[in-house]
């Protein structure tokens, strides 16, 4: 059921219908009728405050609501110093957290790397007033120069403050806060920093991440009875760096990518064994078609009319098989590997044999930065569709400096999951073995042999 038809005044709700189902008039109440349980996906975009969610607990009367996801909403209570935020549980049955799954070989680890600003210049650009449905002004601040103020409205691109910003524009106007059309919501007196938009920043970012995946990519291919296709993920804010363009706009993004993917292919290739000769030849075919390693996903596709475009969509959303294989159906190799989209891929796609993440631009919330990690934790597959589940793997995730607190915190609260653990000290393992007229080295195996201990 879509969230836009569980409304008081909604379609669910009109009791006008010309005909009925099992003499109800009203869907609502045909739906209570079937005394349901109702299943809610994605359960922080679906807050219990929302009328939404009011509306499912009066008209439809569930016997059970079961809330089925990774993230949850925030409840935030207090302020200052006393503010706590917890998450929203309720009835909780059952919680799968990342050092459980991480143990039990569910999903990859993740390692976390990030850059510091390249200029060291100390451009920003600080919200100074926001006026709800109105403007924005902004406050270009540059050391050893004097600070330009500016203007903007709804559908104004950030890029007249600073070329930096090429196709980031102001979405939506509050009383207090900005959101832009890269996701981020900002407040009055917040600031963006220029480094990380610029272009010099993001080769940096696509070099590193060519690097790891490549790493990954030479073992997974040489080093496994059954190989595993190894892939990449970019998430980018800006289309028109990437897709070209009627209007003869050159997609720098793109251009500059198949730059340093060549450069690094070639590196790759200087640096191979004999005995690595099916890698070889796997790079060698790369190199003679760069435009064939990478493709795109953006939700403006859905409505493009480019055939090559459309395969690209359609291998990257419903191709997995394909995607995965390292050969064509007509027996060539098949060198897709890296994909470009728009943040989350709001399909919910995700993808096991994804090593390497790079974010390219900051995005919005904590929640949606938790899902861009989860496109890549799943285990991957080799080459025969089989899963792996008996080794450790890891996610490469790449961000800016600006989300180097965020990656931090997502560590903490990992590490804040793992059980607290008792500790036997020799003294006590030596009391309790002479009492029971045995050493502490046999007690400590009998202990470890039942699995008391580690």
């Amino acid at each position: 059921m879509q969230l836009l038809a569980v409304r008081k005044n909604g379609l669910l709700s009109r009791d006008d219908y010309d005909y009925g189902t099992e003499g109800f008039y009203r869907p609502f109440d045909a739906l209570k009728a079937t005394k349901p349980f109702v299943i809610i996906d994605e359960p922080h975009r679906f807050s219990r405050d929302q009328k939404a969610y009011q509306v499912i607990e009066e008209e439809i009367q569930p016997q059970s609501i079961i809330r089925f996801g990774a993230t949850y909403p925030d409840i935030t209570s207090g302020r200052g110093k006393n503010r706590t935020i917890r998450k929203d549980y309720q009835n909780l049955l059952y919680d799968l957290n990342a050092c459980q799954s991480f143990n039990l070989n569910l999903i990859k680890g993740v390692a976390k790397e990030h850059f510091e600003p390249v200029s060291k210049q100390a451009e920003k650009v600080k919200i100074t007033t926001i006026k709800r449905n109105d403007y924005v002004n902004f406050q270009y601040k540059k050391k050893d120069e004097a600070n330009k103020t500016f203007t903007l409205k709804r559908g104004d691109s950030l890029s007249v403050i600073h070329q930096a910003f090429e196709g980031i524009t102001i979405e939506a106007i509050g009383g207090s806060f900005v959101v832009f059309s890269n996701g981020i919501e900002k407040q009055t007196g917040e600031e963006l920093d220029v480094d990380i938009y610029m272009t010099s920043y993001q080769e940096q970012m696509m070099r590193l991440a060519l690097e790891r995946h490549f790493e990954t990519e030479r073992e997974n291919f040489t080093e496994r009875n059954f190989k595993i296709k190894t892939l990449a993920l970019f998430f980018i804010d800006d289309i028109s760096s990437y897709r070209d363009s009627e209007d003869g706009k050159v997609p720098y993004l793109k251009n500059t990518f198949e730059k340093l993917l060549k450069e690094r292919i070639e590196k790759e290739l200087s640096a191979l064994t004999e005995y690595e000769a099916e890698y070889k030849a796997y790079l060698e075919a790369s190199l003679a078609d760069i435009s064939a390693c990478h493709a795109g996903y953006f939700s403006q596709d859905n409505s493009d009319s480019d055939e090559d475009i459309a395969n690209e969509v359609e291998t990257i959303l419903h191709g997995k098989k394909q995607l995965l294989s390292f050969k064509k159906k007509d027996g060539t190799p098949n060198t897709l590997r890296f994909l470009f989209s728009k943040w989350t891929l709001k399909e919910g796609w995700d993808n096991p044999n994804v090593f390497t993440i790079a974010k390219l631009r900051s995005s919005g919330s904590e929640n949606s930065k938790l899902q861009e990690v989860g496109r890549g934790l799943r285990l991957p597959v080799d080459e025969n569709g089989n899963r792996i589940s008996n080794e450790d793997f890891q996610l490469n995730y790449i961000v800016d400096f600006t989300e180097a607190d965020f990656a931090e915190r997502l560590v903490e609260q990992i590490n804040g999951e793992v059980p607290r653990a008792a500790f036997i000290t020799e003294e006590q393992l030596a009391k309790v073995a002479s009492k029971l007229g045995v050493s502490s080295d046999d007690l400590f195996d009998i202990l470890y042999d039942k699995k008391y201990i580690d």
